[in-house]
């Protein structure tokens, strides 16, 4: 996972050319710990304020489950292709991780490594994953408000967001970084 060219990601995978878009990635869309009925309130009160914004679904579908948002939206579906989800991040300006419930996602580290700054509740082990204004946005509070807020924060950034998200990673979650502080724990349990 690392960062390439955003245009030639959104061609590979058939999205709209200079326009925002925000990726929501889940095992699946309809899980409700994931949050997407926070996404589809959050984009629903930028449409007017973004009206070029779009929304890019990658995850199980379920039949019948409706994905319908107030802007254009992308179903990639599964993806099982490491180069196309490392499209799909590349591709977007943003991640959205809405979740109620989660522990380290790696949707957020996956992101980030590629450039891509993220946008989430305080959930889990998310706070020690997004440095708010930094390397994207952490919510107060996990509402569609906060949400929508921290969205339309991130889409109005510059590249620095990106560069700062690839930092975390290689600064706190690369193998060497992680193999480093599990032999400093061990050797201080010794």
């Amino acid at each position: 996972f690392k960062p390439s060219d955003r245009e030639q990601a959104r061609a590979a995978l058939g999205l709209p050319s200079g326009t925002p878009l925000v990726l929501f990635a889940s095992g699946s869309v309809q899980d409700p710990r994931k949050g997407f009925a926070y996404l589809r309130e959050a984009v629903a009160s930028l449409r007017a304020r973004l009206p070029e914004l779009g929304v890019v679904l990658v995850g199980k579908v379920p039949q019948g489950f409706d994905t319908t948002l107030a802007v254009p939206t992308h179903c990639l579906g599964q993806l099982s292709d490491k180069s196309k989800l490392v499209a799909a991040y590349t591709a977007s300006d943003a991640l959205v991780v809405p979740s109620l419930e989660d522990n380290l996602p790696n949707t957020i580290m996956e992101a980030l490594a590629c450039g891509t700054p993220a946008v989430g509740f305080p959930t889990g082990g998310i706070p020690e994953m997004i440095d708010h204004r930094n390397n994207g946005y952490l919510t107060e509070e996990a509402s569609a408000e906060a949400l929508a807020t921290g969205i339309e924060w991130v889409l109005r950034q510059g590249a620095t967001l990106g560069q700062n998200a690839r930092l975390k990673v290689m600064n706190h979650y690369t193998q060497a970084k992680v193999v480093e502080r599990y032999a400093t724990l061990y050797a201080s349990l010794v």
